[in-house]
């Protein structure tokens, strides 16, 4: 059935960027001038030039919007926001979070139907911003030496890891700062562990990290004890390498000179050859009564405690407020940027070292811009450069309907499976030319129809098969996708 351009625009209900949305993303833009302040400051002290383009990227970000209006449609398709990518930028971490939570959740998924997974938590003891870095480095060090274990690379006598069924591992770099002052720095790890399914991992020990201000709040098991003596001995065998290495680093991350007043107050004094009081052993494990803290917890098969878990996992390298909710200082600031500088804060191990991206990704992306080739074909839009105040104004006043492509994205992710597998047992024997839609209520919950639709008729019939082939023939010309008159048709029976 063909209807009108405005009720295209109706169709768009759910997928939309809110005005919500659009006011969360001013705050961040708010906050984003005290940090050009901040790298200011910072260039002032340092000297680094770098930083200046730094501050100007940050103060940039998200006020400059591309958009490709269909004034008649009433829908905006947003095509380039400027972005800084800063780690410290709040819009830009929530954007990556979401992109890695997009990226990796269906491998995960995908490994959880042969393998039990577990969120791991591992910490070190608290340090100084001055060793933010080197601790920094020392938890990376020593978490590849873990996996090295746990996949037999590296082996302790007599301990065997094969028994865990070791298939994968993913860890996340996480630094909360300011409980016991401002001068004080917390690094640890949110990780994803993939072992073999039945362990048991039954909670029965209480000790030390049992308790929360006296009180006793956590139970740990067998695995766990192990996990936290074998995670201090690997960190504390670790650290001497790793601190002598670094030494002490000024603002930048960059090793002071041992000239420097501050050079020696960390700096571990060297170890005797031949001695073994550091090794990881058996006898070691046996003899240690007391770990760091180490918590692992099974992620349950239940889809909401599934995106909880990983969400933790994909969640900010740091915040923007202390543990006691306060704004970050400059002096935490310069910490901050010079242990996260250059770091990989998030990485994959072994079946998740090269993690690709969900193919029905690629697919969502491929039928947003089929569709809005559709639009194209029936409106010819004005493209303009919009700044942020205009767009605020615009989607407050509704005069317009802004999409992304990743706001389609995040709506489908917003489905359960087994409404996902509802509209899709639904599509069962309907036809490429067969109407969706029948009214508008129809258009508001079931975009994820119109989606199968495609994906079914550029499957099972001639009718997109070559859409791949001519997107990337008017890319290399530099034009626009034009659409035949069946695929044309083919949209008009959906909107």
């Amino acid at each position: 059935m063909n209807i009108d351009f405005f009720s295209i625009s109706d169709s768009f209900e759910k997928i939309h960027i809110s005005y919500d949305e659009i006011c969360e993303i001013e705050h961040h833009i708010s906050f984003n001038s005290l940090l050009g302040d901040y790298f200011r400051r910072l260039y002032e002290d340092t000297s680094k030039w770098t930083l200046l383009g730094e501050a100007e990227r940050i103060e940039a970000c998200s006020q400059f919007w591309h958009v490709d209006q269909y004034r008649e449609s009433g829908i905006s398709d947003v095509t380039y926001v400027s972005h800084c990518r800063s780690k410290f930028c709040l819009h830009c971490q929530k954007l990556l979070q979401a992109s890695r939570l997009n990226r990796f959740i269906s491998l995960l998924t995908e490994a959880s139907l042969s393998h039990d997974l577990y969120h791991v938590v591992l910490t070190v003891p608290n340090v100084p911003g001055v060793k933010l870095k080197a601790s920094r480095q020392l938890l990376f060090k020593s978490f590849s030496r873990l996996v090295r274990l746990f996949i037999g690379r590296d082996r302790i006598r007599d301990v065997d890891f094969s028994k865990y069924g070791f298939y994968a591992a993913m860890r996340n770099l996480e630094i909360t700062y300011g409980k016991y002052g401002d001068d004080d720095f917390h690094p640890h790890l949110h990780c994803i562990f993939a072992l073999r399914k039945g362990l048991k991992m039954d909670k029965h020990i209480v000790n030390d990290f049992s308790y929360d201000y006296g009180v006793c709040t956590t139970l740990f098991s067998d695995f766990e004890i192990f996990l936290q003596k074998l995670w201090r001995l690997i960190v504390d065998s670790e650290r001497d390498k790793i601190y002598n290495y670094v030494a002490m680093t000024d603002a930048l991350g960059d090793p002071l000179p041992k000239s420097h007043p501050d050079y020696g107050k960390f700096v571990s004094k060297p170890k005797k050859k031949n001695n073994k009081d550091g090794a990881v052993t058996l006898k070691a494990l046996k003899s240690l009564e007391l770990g760091y803290s180490v918590k692992v917890d099974k992620i349950e098969d239940d889809e909401t405690d599934n995106r909880n878990a990983f969400i933790e996992v994909f969640k900010y390298s740091c915040k923007v407020t202390s543990e006691k909710s306060h704004l970050f200082t400059y002096d935490q600031f310069k910490c901050l940027y010079g242990a996260l500088k250059g770091a990989h804060v998030m990485q994959g191990y072994c079946a998740w070292y090269h993690c690709q991206f969900d193919e029905m990704d690629e697919s969502i992306d491929e039928f947003y811009r089929v569709f809005i080739a559709f639009v194209r074909q029936r409106e010819i839009p004005l493209s303009r450069v919009m700044c942020f105040d205009d767009v605020k104004k615009s989607i407050e006043a509704k005069s317009s309907l802004f999409l992304t492509r990743k706001s389609l994205h995040k709506w489908f992710k917003t489905l359960s499976e087994s409404e996902r597998l509802s509209v899709e047992s639904s599509l069962d024997g309907v036809k490429p030319y067969e109407p969706l839609f029948k009214d508008k209520k129809f258009y508001q919950v079931h975009w994820y129809s119109a989606f199968c639709h495609y994906l079914r008729a550029r499957d099972n019939s001639d009718l997109f098969a070559d859409i791949r082939e001519n997107e990337a023939s008017a890319q290399e010309l530099n034009q626009p996708l034009i659409l035949s008159a069946e695929q044309m048709s083919f949209f008009d029976s959906i909107f």
